[in-house]
């Protein structure tokens, strides 16, 4: 066998390889290199599945390389979930799979008062459309401001008592008052209703700053059957102004309990007719 030489850096540079490979400390004459060599086998791979965007390197696996790479990529999100809502309350919907979606609300306009109160705190100007409402009292909500029931026919028992900041009651329809019905609102301005019915007691008592009461019911006066019925009811500096069909006027004046309050002072009976109130509801809307 011939005999050559051989830069030793480059038989330094072989035995390194090796231990890199086989992970090994030991030392290699030129003889051994071949058999080390022999024995360090193939690449190491492995499998790799990947289920997010990311860069992913063999080496952070211990691996030469992948033999295989499955990638589950999530199918794209595409059209429009249609969301439909038609009562108040909370609904939840999957829009996973859906690049948006679209939200049709179809509410009532006209609540009961059943679902005003199961609000729980109505605010602002609330308008009740029935012309009947169960006994389901709003009472001591201190967020309506004024309260508008064109149809209704009857105040329910302590239905609308303790609102602190209500200004304005305007239901002229109603004839029947219960007990307490429109009592201690404390803000109350204004009272705006058709009379003719039952006022039971105490049901306008206790409105500390009630300035002004319209009943427009014509042909015959509303009974003031109950002393209390106005207990209360009038600003400190100023009497209560009962706007009533001038038809009537002197009948009020002169009949049980409304004489008595005309006396002492707690109101002061007015017509209708030439006044503010022939053409607007007392909280100044327009009458149609």
């Amino acid at each position: 066998m011939s005999k050559v030489l051989i830069t030793e850096s480059y038989l330094e540079d072989i035995a390194d390889a090796i231990r890199s490979k086989n992970g090994s400390s030991n030392t290699y004459k030129p003889s051994q290199m071949s058999t080390a060599i022999s024995n360090l086998g193939g690449a190491t791979l492995g499998t790799k599945n990947i289920t997010s965007n990311n860069t992913y390197n063999a080496s952070a696996d211990n691996l030469d390389g992948y033999s295989s790479v499955t990638v589950n990529v999530p199918n794209p999100s595409t059209g429009t979930k249609q969301i439909s809502i038609n009562s108040n309350g909370t609904t939840t919907e999957d829009v996973t799979n859906y690049a948006s979606a679209e939200i049709s609300v179809n509410v009532p306009s006209g609540m009961s008062l059943e679902e005003l109160y199961s609000q729980q705190k109505p605010s602002g100007d609330v308008t009740f459309t029935g012309s009947t409402m169960a006994l389901t009292p709003l009472s001591g909500n201190s967020h309506i401001t004024k309260f508008t029931a064109p149809s209704l026919t009857k105040v329910e028992a302590s239905v609308l008592k303790s609102l602190s900041s209500l200004t304005y009651i305007v239901a002229q329809s109603v004839k029947d008052i219960a007990a307490s019905g429109m009592n201690g609102n404390t803000s109350l301005l204004g009272i705006d209703v058709l009379g003719g019915g039952t006022w039971a007691s105490l049901c306008l008592s206790g409105n500390t700053s009630l300035t002004t009461l319209v009943i427009r019911k014509t042909g015959s006066i509303q009974a003031a059957s109950q002393s209390n019925m106005l207990n209360n009811s009038k600003s400190t500096s100023k009497p209560v102004h009962v706007y009533v069909p001038s038809a009537l006027k002197s009948t009020y004046e002169s009949a049980t309990n409304w004489s008595t309050w005309k006396n002492d002072g707690t109101v002061v009976f007015h017509a209708i007719e030439g006044s503010a109130y022939e053409t607007k509801y007392v909280d100044g809307t327009s009458i149609s």
